[in-house]
Formats: C-alpha cells, sequence, structure tokens
C-alpha cells in the first residue's frame, strides 16, 4: 500500500499536467523518423558513385621517340646545312664541327678513292695524284702509304722484266706452234714418199726374181726404200721435239704467270688495304665531326646556332621526329593508388605550354603499367584516342618531349562503399 508521501507525488499539479497532456508528433514518431532519414541516406549512397583520380606528370612523345644529336667533339660550327623544323632524310649531313682536316681534303680523298677503286675493277691505274697545299692531318701516313703502293704498281706494270719474257715465250711457243705444223706436213709427205717406196721395192722384188733387172737396180731402189723411212722418223721425231719444246715454253708461260700474278695481287692487296684505312679514316671523321641524320624526319633544333659558334662536347643539338608521327604519352604516377590502376583507364593530359583553360587537355586511354617503380614513381604509358587534339577542338603542336600533368580516372566507387572503408578503417 502507497505511502502517504508517493499520494502527495502522484496526486500533485505537475504530474497530473504531464499526465493529461498528448506528446508532440516529433516525440510519438521520432524513432520511426529517424529509422527512416538513415534508411534514405542508405539508399542514396547505394546509387551515389565516382571515381578516385591519380595525378602525375605526363610526357608526350612519339612511338618511335625523337632522336637526339649531340657533339662528339669540341670545335667551331664550321656548317649548318639545315634550317629548323624541315624534314631530312637518313644519312643527310646536318651540321660540321671543323677541324684542320679541311673539306677540300675531304672532296680530294673521296673522289681519288673512288677513281683508283674504278681503275682497279678495269684493271688498269692511270690516276695522277693532285695534291699540293693539301693538309691530310692524321690520315697522313695511311695516304702516303696508299700513294706509295698505287705509284710502285704502276712502275711494275711498265718495267716487269716479267712481262717482257711472258711476251718473248709467248712468241716462241706461236712460232714453234707453226714449225710443228710444218713438221707434221711433212711426215704426211713423207709418209707418201715410203708407201711410194715400199710398192715400187716389192715391184722390183718381183722383177729380180724374174731376171728383168739387175742386182744393182734392185740395190739402189732398196737403199730409196731406206732413205724414205729414215726421212718419216726424222720428220715424225722433228714434230714430237717442237711439241715437246711448246709443252715446256708453256710450262715456263704459266710459271711467270703466275709469278706475276702473285706479285700483282700483293701490289693490289696494298692498295686496297691503304684503300680501306683511309676509308676507316673518313668514316672516323665523319662520326667524329659530323652530325648525321640516323632516320628520317623532322628536324628540331636543341638550341640555337650558328656557323663559327665552338661547341663543347656531349652538347644537344638536334633531334629528328620520325615521320611515323603516332603519339605516346607517358604518366609518371606515385605509389598512393598505384594498385587501382586498370589498362583502359582514362587519361586527362593538361599541356604546359598549351594552358588548359584556354586550349583544352587532350584525352587518353591507359594502355601499358609498369610492374616496378623508379624512384617511388610508376610509369603508365597511354594512347590518345584523338590524337592531338584537346577536348577544345584545338590541335597542338608537337615539340619533343612535351610535358605537364595529367589525371587518371580509375573506376567508380559508391559512396557506401567509401563510408564502409571508412568504418573499416576505424576498427582497425
Amino acid at each position: 500500500m502507497p505511502t502517504n508521501n508517493e499520494n502527495i507525488s502522484l496526486r500533485s499539479d505537475e504530474v497530473q499536467e504531464i499526465m493529461s497532456h498528448v506528446p508532440h508528433w516529433m516525440i510519438r514518431s521520432g524513432i520511426s523518423l529517424m529509422f527512416l532519414l538513415i534508411a534514405l541516406l542508405v539508399f542514396i549512397s547505394w546509387f551515389i558513385k565516382y571515381p578516385d583520380v591519380i595525378e602525375g606528370t605526363v610526357t608526350v612523345s612519339t612511338i618511335e621517340p625523337p632522336t637526339r644529336l649531340v657533339s662528339k667533339n669540341s670545335g667551331e660550327l664550321q656548317a649548318l646545312f639545315f634550317e629548323d623544323g624541315v624534314n631530312v632524310n637518313e644519312g643527310d649531313v646536318l651540321a660540321t664541327i671543323g677541324n684542320s682536316f679541311s673539306k677540300e681534303t675531304r672532296d680530294y680523298l673521296d673522289s681519288t678513292c673512288s677513281q683508283i677503286k674504278q681503275e682497279l675493277e678495269r684493271d688498269e691505274l692511270t690516276i695522277e695524284f693532285k695534291d699540293e697545299n693539301l693538309n691530310f692531318g692524321s690520315i697522313y701516313e695511311s695516304y702516303s702509304t696508299l700513294k706509295s703502293g698505287v705509284l710502285e704498281y704502276q712502275n711494275f706494270r711498265e718495267t716487269d722484266p716479267i712481262l717482257f719474257e711472258i711476251s718473248t715465250i709467248g712468241a716462241q711457243i706461236k712460232n714453234y706452234t707453226m714449225l710443228r705444223s710444218v713438221s707434221k706436213q711433212q711426215v704426211k709427205t713423207a709418209e707418201k714418199e715410203f708407201e711410194n717406196a715400199q710398192q715400187k721395192f716389192k715391184i722390183d722384188e718381183k722383177l729380180l726374181a724374174e731376171n728383168v733387172i739387175s742386182k744393182v737396180q734392185f740395190y739402189e731402189e732398196e737403199q730409196k726404200l731406206i732413205q724414205a723411212e729414215n726421212n718419216l722418223g726424222n720428220y715424225k721425231k722433228s714434230a714430237v721435239e717442237n711439241s715437246i719444246t711448246i709443252t715446256n715454253l708453256r710450262r715456263e708461260l704459266y710459271r711467270l704467270k703466275q709469278e706475276h700474278k702473285s706479285k700483282q695481287t700483293e701490289f693490289v692487296r696494298r692498295i686496297e688495304l691503304g684503300l680501306t684505312n683511309i676509308q676507316n679514316a673518313l668514316d672516323q671523321w665523319r662520326l667524329n665531326y659530323q652530325i648525321i641524320a640516323p632516320s628520317s624526319g623532322k628536324l628540331t633544333y636543341l638550341k640555337t646556332l650558328n656557323e663559327n659558334e665552338y661547341i663543347a662536347t656531349e652538347t644537344p643539338l638536334f633531334a629528328i621526329i620520325s615521320d611515323n608521327q603516332g603519339y605516346i604519352g607517358y604518366v609518371d604516377v606515385p605509389k598512393s593508388g598505384y594498385g587501382k590502376l586498370e589498362i583502359g583507364h582514362k587519361v586527362r593530359a593538361r599541356i604546359d605550354k598549351y594552358p588548359y583553360q584556354e586550349f583544352g587537355q587532350l584525352n587518353g586511354e591507359v594502355t601499358e603499367i609498369s610492374l616496378l617503380a623508379n624512384e617511388d614513381m610508376y610509369r603508365v604509358q597511354f594512347s590518345f584516342t584523338d590524337g592531338m587534339k584537346s577536348s577544345y577542338g584545338k590541335t597542338f603542336e608537337y615539340t619533343p618531349e612535351m610535358s605537364g600533368t595529367a589525371d587518371i580516372i580509375t573506376n567508380d566507387v559508391r559512396l557506401l562503399s567509401r563510408i564502409f572503408n571508412k568504418f573499416r578503417k576505424v576498427f582497425d
């Protein structure tokens, strides 16, 4: 049974007022409203999604990267053969760095070596050296060796005694061949005479047996037969001796020709070695003092160049932009977010020399992702979907190694997932 104090509290005015008053609707439905609000937020966060953006520095290049050309030796820039921005072909000489080896000397060596090669192929050598007032510098020894070799060979061709012997023996062979022909004809005549003598001797034998002729006459005819037989043997012997002589002369002629050919080959080998040494020296000079285009493409000056300007060793001079105008970009991104990158992600590249607020940005697509980091940065390769045409419809003019910044747009992530990831981080 309640005490007096409890009865007093239950019947107080304040208690009676609260108990008799109906609560506000917010208080009556607050829990349900909060539940509905939370459910609405979860519902909205499920549909709302957006990607992460990974930013990095970008470098634009061609599919075939530009070839950079530097000076390999120091000296004055003797000549510039092409202007900035023109197209050049593979093998074109772009510039020459001066040294003591003058252009006149180079031209003289080129023409002289070419003439010597042509004359050697025709088995003649009539070249005359006109090298007065020319400075051959470091290749003087090679040039001197070539020149002396050519002069000695010319003298050898004119005065070699073997050539006289070859000519003499050739004439002897010709004469003995004619003599052998005469001997063969004499053999035929002697054979005919011997045959006639044999027939006459047989007739005389019958006549002697019939006592028509005397023994003296018979012996005279027998002597004629023996003489005809001896003549035939002598003519045959002479023909054989002529053949033997011709054979010996031909053997000697072959030996002399081989000896002459051996000496000639030695001279030609010395000349060819001299030509090779000079050609190597010219090639080495071109490699060291000429800037030659290694491929066809557009020539770009890497610095302001003027003739007679001093150029130090390893100075960047030119770049050749390949005729293959396919463009490609590289983005260096940090490690954070690297795992989110995938092939096919969109790339938005902003080029420094073309402010994107005015010119727009280039659109691309990731084509390759490096597996190894370089100085805590990963390199991502992407292709340009619209070439060098920007999002504002403006075409950028490519220059070697264009740079800027780029955003890589990763896959969309729901807002709900991002919220749960935050809670997961807290729980971790």
